[in-house]
């Protein structure tokens, strides 16, 4: 079934005006840390930019000329009313306006420069491709990692998850893990050891999407989230052709170290 991007947009602008809120429901502003702070903050930035253009100017403009911190430091009461009121009234605006057909609906442009030290935007920028996963996911790494199960509990509904990768690398219990996150949040789950892995890539529902670092590793230093366009059609089928000579991981990895030993007598 083909997502609606309106029914999308509005789903997670009321997710976020609930977040808002809570810094005034509950009535005390000791109950959030500047991290709280922080990480509603950049959610919301980072949702106003895969909205289209004409939508994110003033949202951005809020976050930019305000000091959420300084003002649940008066009181939680000044946060939502300085602060919460304004940014609501600016979502339900853009609600109003894709009910009303106002709003040209563009696919969001989820490219983005990852900057070194910045783990969290890099986390957020994997997460929205993994929130737009309607039935199929691949993931292309020589270095899984199992922080890739926490970020795939973001996927919305039952879905193929397929992992390839090299085994040199893997945890020994990746597969075992993998089945168990397969069974428990109702995917079909697969992992698969090609020996040629060593480019970064997602599938996701027919499109390509390259990273610079591998997964693990996104956020330490420089790095990227690139949707792949003009190669996109080679690049998919590239990629399942080794999916298809891939040999399904059963047995236990050796762990870094020895892979590491394995590299250096090379």
């Amino acid at each position: 079934m083909k997502k609606n991007p309106g029914r999308e947009i509005t789903k997670r602008i009321d997710e976020l005006i609930g977040r808002m809120k809570r810094f005034n429901v509950y009535g005390s502003h000791l109950a959030y840390s500047d991290a709280d702070v922080e990480i509603l903050k950049n959610d919301i930035r980072e949702f106003a930019r895969t909205l289209p253009e004409s939508e994110t100017g003033k949202i951005l403009e809020i976050l930019r000329y305000t000091h959420l911190r300084g003002s649940l430091a008066r009181s939680s009461d000044h946060f939502w009313t300085d602060y919460g009121h304004s940014l609501t009234t600016q979502f339900e605006l853009i609600k109003h306006r894709i009910a009303r057909g106002q709003v040209a609906l563009e696919e969001p442009n989820l490219d983005i420069l990852i900057d070194p030290k910045t783990p969290h935007s890099a986390y957020v920028a994997l997460r929205q491709i993994i929130e737009t996963v309607q039935s199929d996911i691949m993931m292309v790494d020589a270095w899984m990692d199992r922080i890739l199960f926490d970020l795939l509990t973001n996927l919305k509904s039952p879905s193929q998850v397929r992992f390839l990768t090299r085994a040199d690398f893997l945890p020994g219990d990746f597969a075992i893990e993998a089945k168990k996150f397969g069974q428990q949040y109702n995917h079909k789950v697969e992992v698969r050891i090609h020996p040629d892995v060593h480019d970064r890539y997602l599938l996701v529902d027919g499109a390509a999407f390259a990273t610079g670092a591998s997964f693990k590793d996104f956020g330490r230093k420089m790095s990227y989230v690139m949707k792949v366009k003009d190669m996109a059609a080679p690049t998919i089928s590239m990629l399942e052709k080794r999916w298809q000579e891939a040999s399904p991981s059963k047995r236990a990895a050796p762990n870094a170290e020895q892979a590491k030993q394995k590299v250096e007598r090379k």
